[in-house]
This record gives structure tokens, C-alpha cells and sequence, in this order.
């Protein structure tokens, strides 16, 4: 992904070794990460990106506008809300809120 495009997307945080042809340990991504809610993208292709966050606390609730978003539980469970359904999700489970709609988180 080309830094203009990565700049127009409200990325400021990039693991630059995500952009070579090679394994990535999202374990070892996850270790790196020290804040909450601070993200970076660890692996990208086309038009989608990977960039995982710990969260912890309170959540706002956000808009998908520009792409289908998976999100992923590494670790304990999570409940994803969105206009009309709450999912909840353990360690090792995912669902894409698909693109146009809002969540929290």
C-alpha cells in the first residue's frame, strides 16, 4: 500500500515489515502493541488491512464507511453492537460488520 494511500485512510502507524512477502506472527504483532486502542497495520493487501488493538473499557460507536471490517477476538471475549443486534464473541471467533454500518466497538 503506498504511503498517499495509507496517509488518505487516517493511517498514521505502520509496521513497515508487514509490507513484504512473508509470515507475520500476530502474536508477536500483539506484543508490540503498549497502549490501548492504539493500532497499527501489520499486514495489507488490495483494499484491506490488517491492524490489531487492545481494547479495554468504554467504547464509541463508529462507522464502517469505507469497508467491510472484520473483527477478530485473540484473547477473553468481546461483544460487538451494532444497530440492531448485539454478537458476542470468544477467543478465536470474528465477524465482519460489513461496510456502511456502525458499531461500538
Amino acid at each position: 500500500m503506498p504511503e498517499d494511500a495509507i496517509q488518505g485512510h487516517g493511517l498514521t502507524s505502520i509496521d513497515r515489515d508487514c509490507f513484504q512477502s512473508r509470515k507475520v506472527s500476530i502474536t508477536q504483532k500483539f506484543e508490540l502493541l503498549v497502549d490501548y486502542r492504539s493500532s497499527r497495520i501489520v499486514g495489507a493487501n488490495n483494499d484491506w488491512s490488517v491492524r490489531p488493538v487492545n481494547v479495554k473499557g468504554e467504547f464509541v460507536w463508529h462507522n464502517h464507511e469505507e469497508e467491510d471490517e472484520p473483527l477478530l477476538v485473540m484473547k477473553e471475549q468481546l461483544t460487538i453492537k451494532s444497530r440492531d443486534r448485539d454478537v458476542d464473541l470468544k477467543e478465536g471467533e470474528f465477524v465482519t460488520p460489513p461496510r456502511g454500518s456502525s458499531t461500538n466497538p
